[in-house]
């Protein structure tokens, strides 16, 4: 590469006086867009350069120094003479970008990433398949749902189908603008390796993901018939879900963590941990700060279960109430945003207590029969249910309320955000951590835990018309309840996760399960269904029976 006189660089930092060419008006880079390909084991390279035009009009190629910078860094390195080296890790776009004499100018890169996995048992010869096969209908989808919006940081990702017909073998190609990869099965099932996932996570962030699907027949070893089936498509958020899920399941007799983005979920307070003293823990909520947890416990199914106050600051539940001290029963809770209040539900009322050290303060004055409270992340407003109670967890012909907070713990009088319907059962209301939504449990029995006909729904926190997630319900009849939001991404989608009995692909479900899925709040405030089709938390056990998720700051 030319090195340019002294000169000629002092023309671009000190006026045309240092220059017989006058001073630098404007820099260009060669090439101005490029396309390259990029693989686990096959980076590519590009030289760039500096094109400098003069305000004489004299133009010189291959300007030094130059200082070089890339917009997005995950797709490739640059050197400082100009050379772009893509990553191993990650396809994508980005803008190389050349500065100097206070002047500047970009390129356009894009990469894609492509790589082939063959699964055991895969026939050798099925790697020939075309690009497309003869459409068929025997082939269809288990999971996941067509449209289905996922976090950037979910760590792996399981695709299945159904075939009728018989087959070989299959290839799973996943493409976009930056992406395609092909996976090769001999089963009708693909769980994409953890570090293969993060890759074509990070490559397509806040953009789609096309899924197709192939299947050969082989005979003498060469291919004599290519299925395809309909394709389909997923969305990868731009950001990364924050936090830890902590949801609870029924066969460990308490609370499981579950990082957003690792695989493997960990006991952090069952029956079986040091910190339960052997109780079952639940009904569990963690303040905003991710300082303390809020719980019910109880030894056995005989006695009201207790409240409960841990600090979780470290990560770890250390009890702030002594079980064996503790005297309060309690069920439900929630802190204030500023975790100085925790309120529980119990015997149709709230009680309020300090949020540090669980001492009691007072309780709600209301005539209403309350529970399950949720207070506003803005500080704006406690909601809970009011209706006829048959203990807190089965309320009847039941409405939604907020109690306006003045400040100080103190509120206003009652407004109904939603009515008690004729025919149906309003319950477990969760304010959005924008404060604006409350997502809430619909059902046409009297009953709340487990009905077999929860539907999810989503109503503004100012009141009005609700609106039924039909995508992230599914359907009927599959206990869609408990939702509970993720902590706000800079984003457009919030996330919700929700426990449902629905069947995973073709695993049939054996009990309730953690699922997750995307609500874009343009979309509701329209009044149309925001919500995404849901993915299952992919770190649970399919044999555990899981519910209660909350979503933790640490």
């Amino acid at each position: 590469m030319q090195v340019l006189p002294i000169w000629l660089l002092l023309a671009c930092n000190s006026g045309p006086e240092s220059s017989p060419y006058g001073a630098v008006v404007a820099l260009s880079i060669e090439p101005e867009s490029v396309e390259l390909t990029t693989g686990p084991d096959a980076p590519e390279q590009q030289q760039f350069i500096v094109i400098a035009e003069f305000e004489t009009g004299h133009i010189e190629e291959g300007l030094e120094p130059v200082e070089w910078t890339l917009s997005n860094e995950s797709v490739g390195t640059m050197r400082a003479d100009g050379g772009f080296t893509t990553s191993t890790d990650a396809g994508g776009r980005t803008l190389v970008q050349a500065a100097a004499g206070g002047m500047s100018a970009t390129a356009e890169v894009s990469v894609t990433y492509r790589d082939s996995v063959t699964g055991d048992g895969v026939p050798s010869g099925v790697e020939d398949m075309a690009d497309t096969g003869t459409p068929s209908d025997a082939i269809s989808w288990a999971y996941p749902e067509d449209g289905a919006a996922l976090p950037l940081n979910v760590p792996s990702m399981t695709f299945m189908w159904w075939d009728t017909e018989p087959a070989d073998a299959y290839r799973l190609r996943l493409t976009s603008a930056n992406t395609l990869v092909d996976i090769y099965s001999s089963e009708p099932e693909v769980e994409i390796e953890e570090s293969l996932w993060r890759v074509i996570s990070a490559t397509n962030a806040g953009s789609e993901v096309t899924v197709e699907l192939d299947a050969v027949t082989l005979t003498g070893g060469e291919i004599s018939e290519q299925r395809s089936a309909t394709p389909q498509s997923f969305l990868v958020n731009r950001f990364d879900a924050q936090g830890t899920i902590l949801y609870f399941s029924t066969s460990e007799g308490g609370v499981i963590a579950s990082p957003v983005d690792e695989i493997a979920p960990e006991p952090f307070m069952t029956r079986w941990t040091e910190n339960s003293d052997e109780n079952c823990v639940g009904c569990h909520v963690v303040s905003a700060d991710g300082e303390r947890m809020a719980y019910a416990w109880q030894p056995d199914a005989t006695i009201e279960p207790r409240m409960g106050l841990a600090d979780v600051s470290s990560g770890e539940p250390d009890a702030l109430i002594e079980h064996a001290n503790s005297t309060d029963w309690g069920k439900y809770s929630t802190f204030s945003p500023d975790g100085d209040f925790v309120v529980f539900s119990d015997d149709d009322e709230l009680h309020f207590y300090d949020g540090r050290t669980g001492e009691y303060l007072e309780t709600l004055d209301t005539d209403l029969k309350l529970t399950m409270p949720d207070w506003a992340r803005d500080d704006s407003m406690l909601v809970a249910v009011s209706g006829v109670a048959n203990g807190d967890y089965a309320y009847g012909r039941s409405e939604i309320v907020g109690f306006p907070h003045l400040g100080g713990g103190v509120f206003g009088e009652a407004q109904v955000l939603v009515a008690q319907e004729n025919s149906g059962n309003v319950y477990y209301p969760m304010i959005s951590p924008d404060s604006k939504w409350v997502a809430y449990n619909h059902s046409s029995t009297g009953q709340t835990r487990f009905t077999e006909d929860a539907s999810l729904r989503l109503v503004s926190i100012e009141g009005g018309d609700s609106i039924v997630l039909e995508n992230a319900n599914k359907s009927a009849d599959l206990t869609n309840s408990w939702p509970r939001w993720g902590p706000v991404p800079d984003d457009d989608i919030l996330w919700l996760s929700f426990a449902s009995s629905r069947d995973y692909g073709f695993y049939p479900a054996e009990d309730s399960q953690i699922w997750i899925a995307g609500i874009d709040t343009y979309v509701a405030e329209t009044g149309a269904d925001p919500s995404y089709p849901a993915y299952r938390l992919p770190q649970q056990d399919l044999e555990s029976s899981n519910h209660a998720s909350w979503w933790a700051v640490f």
